[in-house]
């Protein structure tokens, strides 16, 4: 792909021999992530809900990541019809990061960032051939 800046508020690109005229980025509505339960804190066991909208449009397909340490991870296994929901159930330690989801309908729409802290510890108990989780 081919990208050659005009205007401030356009773009053209040019695929295989064919030029579109699409907005400038600047321009496409944000993709909005929200969490539920809101905040960063979270206990370790929980669950947590976070959703991925672009408002003012329809037919968008949602993806999200997580970064952690400075390394980015493409998370799989979100649900919703189009993607538009990521939950953490029973949310760990490893679920730690910033999460950001990215609206794609032709062109991507980035979302804020979603911090996540997950606190308490888990402790095991042996009962016959089961282990349980607390939170301390």
């Amino acid at each position: 792909m081919i990208v050659i800046t005009i205007k401030k508020k356009y773009i053209y690109m040019c695929y295989m021999m064919f030029f579109t005229l699409v907005p400038a980025p600047e321009s496409w509505p944000p993709a909005q992530l929200t969490a539920d339960p809101p905040g960063s804190d979270v206990l370790l066991g929980e669950k947590v809900t976070l959703t991925c909208r672009v408002t003012g449009s329809e037919g968008w397909k949602y993806f999200w990541t997580r970064e952690t340490n400075g390394a980015i991870s493409d998370l799989l296994g979100s649900s919703g019809q189009d993607g538009e929901t990521y939950i953490l159930q029973p949310v760990m330690k490893t679920d730690q990061g910033l999460y950001q989801c990215m609206g794609q309908r032709g062109h991507y729409s980035f979302s804020n960032y979603h911090s996540l802290q997950v606190h308490g510890k888990l402790l095991k108990e042996k009962q016959s051939h089961c282990t349980k989780c607390i939170i301390t």
